[in-house]
């Protein structure tokens, strides 16, 4: 061990307390006697295998290294059979669990995005064209309606696809059965479940197949669908902004024509208090405003009477200023007043004009007292028009329509509310068998007790201890005790009551 040249690396290390040869240099002597030897690795196994080990049992290599040799080829490697059956003979490994798979990328970074889209597509089809087989399937078994709709059977049926407890578990999710199948009826209502129903059993078909699928198909089907919403949720946008765009103009438009009536009307009051309207430009825009088929009415008219047609607008025209004109003045024009005695006559100063109910036939139905309220009678007001009753009328008939339907709901709710006879016999047993198990309890099953003014009840074996619930046997013991002295009972009260009505007669 010679380090360097004029120094002994063994007397070195010997005045520092080494033994020598054969000795380690811990001085506790737990170290290495012997020194490291270096061997060359030129094989292509790993670091620490044993290459002289069996790799009978080492199938994942094989696997794994014929995997590699097929990869990109489209080839069918060795993993599909390990996977079925070599999985089960590997010792340790075949203990593992299989998870889920990680969707590769070596083929989809290949394909365009068109590509992509168009196999989404495919997928969405053939999902509708399933869920439709499901529609298709209730129909035949009667189990839907659907309006008029025929039940047509597609080429697939679901059972060959899926199975018979597939179809039958959709058919169940979807709450479809041909006992609350709901039968043809053209109301509202009734078309309201249909639909309903058949809403509810497209979303249960279309779960059923999408859970059969891949979790890459999946995320296709769910990519391309987010996708159409979004184009069809731009298109609603661009229709709501054209439609916007459209009544924008259409309002603006109508100003703009408005303004310019209201321009001409004031061309003509200024012409007309001047005293020097200009009958061309009268006549002109008098023409501008009618329509081609205005203006040959006018020309047959004014041919009718010998005159040419801008004489017969300009003779019209006039004509309708001075009728305006009059209009004009007799509105401004104070109307004589008159004062008329209605002291001795008090009927007819009791209500103002209008407070009384009219029939069709003319006929008063109803006349209103001052402050007295209308009474809530539908015969006052039906068969008249809602329109033409006076107010304190049409007060009475919603006050009225308002009580009936708070009526109504009160009836519902107690419905709702109210238990059947048989739910208030059960409740009672209920009860009675729940005090027997308790009494017996506490007397240990023997002898008879009196509960709830019902004499001579027996007791029933009860094992259970205090702080444990009541065993099945020991309640339904309990019930049968309870249902036959309950029955006495009704027995004993219905012969009581017949005793009575005879001595009654005597």
């Amino acid at each position: 061990m010679a380090v360097g040249k004029g120094m002994d690396a063994a007397s070195y290390l010997r005045k520092h307390g080494w033994k020598g040869d054969g000795h380690s240099l811990d001085p506790s002597s737990r170290g290495i006697k012997k020194p490291l030897l270096v061997s060359k690795k030129v094989d292509v196994l790993g670091v620490g295998l044993n290459k002289h080990a069996a790799v009978s049992d080492q199938w994942w290599m094989r696997a794994f290294d014929q995997g590699l040799k097929d990869l990109g080829t489209g080839k069918t490697n060795a993993l599909t059979n390990i996977r079925e059956h070599g999985m089960f003979a590997g010792g340790l490994y075949g203990r593992f669990v299989k998870g889920e798979g990680v969707a590769g990328t070596f083929a989809e970074g290949n394909l365009s995005k068109r590509k992509r889209e168009d196999e989404a597509q495919r997928l969405k089809n053939g999902v509708d064209m399933q869920v439709e087989a499901f529609v298709a399937e209730a129909l035949h078994r009667g189990v839907l309606e659907v309006g008029d709709k025929k039940p047509t059977r597609s080429d697939v049926s679901p059972v060959t696809t899926y199975g018979e407890a597939a179809v039958q578990q959709v058919f169940k999710q979807a709450g479809l059965s041909i006992e609350a199948n709901i039968a043809q009826s053209s109301t509202k209502a009734q078309k309201y479940k249909r639909e309903k129903q058949l809403r509810g059993l497209k979303r249960a078909a279309k779960s059923f197949i999408i859970f059969q699928l891949s979790n890459v198909e999946r995320k296709q089907i769910q990519a391309y669908e987010t996708s159409i919403k979004k184009v069809q949720k731009s298109e609603r946008k661009s229709r709501e902004a054209g439609k916007a765009a459209a009544e924008a103009e259409k309002a603006a438009a109508k100003f703009a024509k408005a303004l310019r009536k209201k321009e001409k009307r004031d061309r003509k009051l200024a012409a007309r208090e001047q005293g020097n309207e200009d009958s061309t430009y009268v006549t002109d825009d008098a023409k501008e405003d009618l329509s081609t088929l205005g203006l040959a009415k006018c020309e047959a008219k004014g041919a009718a009477k010998g005159m040419e047609v801008q004489q017969y607008i300009q003779d019209r025209e006039s004509k309708k200023d001075a009728k305006a004109l009059q209009n004009d003045t007799a509105s401004s024009t104070p109307r004589p007043a008159f004062v008329i005695d209605l002291d001795g006559d008090a009927a007819l100063n009791r209500l103002p004009p209008g407070e009384h109910v009219v029939d069709s036939e003319g006929s008063i139905r109803f006349t209103i007292e001052p402050g007295m309220p209308v009474p809530l009678d539908p015969a006052i007001w039906d068969g008249i028009k809602v329109k033409t009753l006076p107010r304190p009328v049409r007060e009475a008939r919603r006050e009225w329509m308002e009580n009936k339907r708070e009526a109504r709901k009160a009836e519902k709710t107690k419905k709702s509310t109210d238990k059947s006879k048989n739910e208030r016999k059960l409740e009672k047993i209920e009860r009675l068998c729940i005090r027997i198990l308790i009494e017996s309890r506490k007397a240990k099953g023997s002898g008879t007790v009196t509960i709830g003014g019902l004499e001579d009840v027996p007791l029933v074996k009860v094992k259970t201890q205090a702080k444990e619930p009541f065993s099945k046997e020991e309640m339904g013991l309990a019930r049968t005790v309870a249902r036959r002295v309950l029955k006495e009972q009704k027995r004993q009260a219905e012969s009581d009551g017949k005793k009575k009505g005879k001595n009654h007669k005597l």
